[in-house]
């Protein structure tokens, strides 16, 4: 066998091993999504029981099965995650410039901030679930 006909076994090797490894991110992506999907609508279910005036002092719900517990995120009380789009830093820097604010690197970027995170209240109840250790 010539070093070329060996380079062509090792690629045609090398191609289907990536190929099996692919399928199978793949095949684990799909049901990723499906459980995330069901992950959402049993988050759902706990929301709609925990708005009741009756869990009202409800901070958080104990899994003793494991040790993890769920922390009951009310309207008003937390943030989104921070994400921030081009259009919207562009926004961000015209109101900045159009401000009558200081123009130095310290000041635009504290008015970004400040003017972002208000945007990030959330006025919705959500579910989080900790677990001891884990991420």
């Amino acid at each position: 066998m010539t070093a070329r006909q060996e380079d062509i076994t090792n690629l045609r090797t090398a191609v289907l091993r990536y190929k099996t490894a692919d399928d199978r991110i793949r095949e684990l992506n799909r049901e990723i999504y499906t459980l995330r999907e069901q992950r959402k609508i049993t988050e759902l279910e706990i929301v709609d029981i925990i708005r009741q005036p009756e869990f009202s002092a409800y901070e958080k719900l104990d899994i003793r099965e494991d040790g993890s517990s769920i922390k009951i995120k009310k309207p008003q009380t937390w943030n989104a995650a921070w994400s921030l789009s081009k259009a919207k830093l562009d926004d961000y820097l015209q109101q900045y410039f159009q401000s009558a604010a200081p123009k130095d690197a310290n000041s635009c970027y504290t008015f970004i901030q400040n003017t972002h995170q208000a945007t990030l209240r959330q006025n919705t109840y959500a579910i989080e679930r900790i677990v001891p250790g884990g991420d």
